[in-house]
């Protein structure tokens, strides 16, 4: 049975870009804006984010959120505590005068806690539907906390669709609620690679935090035992980011530049350039300790980057459904020297016709026009 197509959606989100942001920061809210962009071309969206301005305008408004992310915060302490009901408040404060004032058909809680909160209590006081789109930190994190649990039991419960960013995470989302949860990959609109060089020398990227999650620091190790046949099959090594490891790893980055190896150290990317990265790049390499399905996943497969990954997360299933990169034996910096080994050897060419059917999957079009056609229904 097929309802009446949403004319106006309101998008709740702790995560989206600011004009004065640094290069690299949020990314979860550069997909947030691409989304909203993507809808935008079935129906009126606005977006209620965190930041400094409470002005209405250019259908993004603004709730206060202090000065660190409330994933920082502890209810332990009492300045954080007041903190977290003061954003509790305003986001509540700016959802309904929006809702007054537009009187939307839909909400799209980004993510569960806080959003879906406030979803919630649009549901109740406007009788609006509303759907929530989890990620790991809601349900991973927050859903070891007694009191959190229940306000995400809840608030998952009585939403019209739930929906989130890992396969795994689907699952457990369905476990908490018992309700159920779709995967809808979380990516991000950059322009699509039709065809990629297949001739080496190969490039590589890793585009992520120098944190140990991220495993910034195992391939720096595998980098420094590349033999020197096996760097003279690489045209460019480009290294993206920054981060708590910084101590440790620039020092040996710069070791490896200064013996004639061909990395290039970026820093932070912002979206331009992490697209020019891409597109220049035959392989993509993923060595996380920890993970879901990173945003640079669907980055890489639209510019027909093979992955080279750590098998961790819903990789595995993404590599062994695709067939589009390499996937390593363990997390290790032994198994991602064995895996950038592997793609000399192979080439980006083995992996193509798997990253053209992973491109088409995760294309941020059809993934909008898929949750705007499932919230109609």
């Amino acid at each position: 049975m097929t309802g009446a197509a949403p004319k106006r959606i309101l998008i709740i989100t702790t995560s989206y870009p600011m004009e004065d942001e640094p290069s690299g920061g949020a990314a979860a809210g550069a997909f947030v804006e691409d989304f909203g962009v993507a809808l935008a071309d079935h129906c009126e969206v606005h977006v209620l984010a965190p930041g400094r301005s409470k002005q209405l305008g250019k259908q993004v408004s603004r709730y206060y959120s202090g000065d660190k992310p409330l994933s920082n915060l502890s209810i332990s302490s009492f300045l954080d505590l007041l903190i977290i009901l003061r954003v509790l408040m305003s986001g509540t404060f700016m959802s309904f005068r929006l809702m007054k004032r537009y009187r939307f058909d839909h909400v799209l809680c980004c993510w569960v806690l806080p959003s879906g909160f406030w979803g919630y209590l649009l549901n109740k006081f406007f009788g609006v539907q509303y759907s929530t789109w989890a990620l790991g930190s809601d349900i991973w994190s927050l859903g070891k906390l007694s009191l959190a649990r229940r306000f995400l039991r809840t608030v998952l419960k009585h939403a019209k669709l739930n929906y989130a960013d890992g396969f795994k995470l689907a699952e457990d989302v369905e476990e908490l609620s018992s309700r159920d949860c779709s995967f809808l990959p979380s990516t991000r609109t950059i322009k699509l690679a039709n065809e990629k060089e297949v001739e080496g020398p190969f490039n590589y990227a890793f585009v992520g935090r120098w944190h140990e999650n991220k495993g910034a620091d195992l391939l720096c190790e595998a980098l420094c035992h590349l033999s020197d046949e096996e760097w003279q099959q690489v045209g460019t090594f480009y290294v993206c980011g920054d981060g708590p490891q910084r101590d440790q790893l620039l020092p040996k980055f710069k070791s490896l530049i200064n013996a004639g190896r061909p990395i290039e150290l970026l820093g932070y990317v912002d979206k331009a350039q992490a697209e020019s990265v891409f597109q220049d790049s035959h392989f993509l390499v993923i060595p996380s300790r920890i993970e879901s399905i990173p945003v640079v996943f669907s980055d890489g497969v639209a510019s027909l980057c093979g992955i080279v990954s750590t098998p961790v997360g819903d990789l595995p299933r993404l590599l062994q459904t695709y067939h589009c990169g390499v996937l390593l034996d363990e997390v290790s910096s032994d198994a991602i020297l064995k895996g950038l080994s592997t793609s000399l050897q192979l080439g980006n060419q083995s992996f193509l016709t798997g990253l053209h059917n992973a491109q088409a999957d995760f294309s941020q079009q059809e993934i909008v026009k898929r949750y705007f056609n499932e919230i109609t229904t």
